[in-house]
């Protein structure tokens, strides 16, 4: 749906969900209508905390043009469609996608290259100008956290990598 095709007044809902903050906005008409931030570990479960926030807001499937939520731990096409399942009652549409993959498009758009995020953890996310995936990290506290060697390995990926 096109930006001249977008009904009036249909609220449109964005959704953070990473791991250490939960941050949701929305707007309708163009024009901001909410935004909460709320920690992770409050949110034991993404999909009961949306339905009890659309309970609280009023809102309603008919009304909530869209919902787009990024979210870590939805790498996998099955991760993503199980999220995407609990979620379809709050709005017409729904998207899930990582929340790595919405930092690659806010900064990168539909450009190659290389987005390398670190903090706690640390991941790798690179596209190839035919639009190829690849990524190194992200693996959380399990397997990613444990050595300590996030950022050096996604260093060492990219000096790999590195065109020549």
């Amino acid at each position: 749906m096109t930006r001249s095709q977008h009904r009036s007044g249909g609220i449109i809902v964005g959704v953070d969900a990473g791991g250490t903050w939960v941050r949701v906005r929305a707007q309708a008409d163009s024009r901001p209508i909410a935004a909460l931030t709320q920690s992770a570990s409050a949110v034991p479960e993404l999909a009961t905390f949306l339905h009890s926030l659309w309970r609280r807001r009023g809102w309603t499937r008919p009304r909530v043009d869209a919902l787009v939520v990024a979210a870590r731990g939805v790498w996998l096409p099955r991760e993503r469609r199980a999220l995407r399942r609990r979620l379809t009652g709050l709005a017409r549409r729904v998207s899930v996608i990582a929340d790595v993959e919405a930092a690659w498009h806010a900064t990168l758009g539909a450009e190659a290259g290389v987005l390398v995020l670190s903090g706690t953890g640390s991941i790798a996310l690179g596209r190839d100008a035919r639009g190829r995936w690849a990524r190194a990290g992200g693996l959380g506290p399990l397997l990613g956290y444990a050595t300590g060697l996030g950022t050096a390995v996604c260093y060492g990926l990219l000096v790999r990598r590195r065109p020549r």
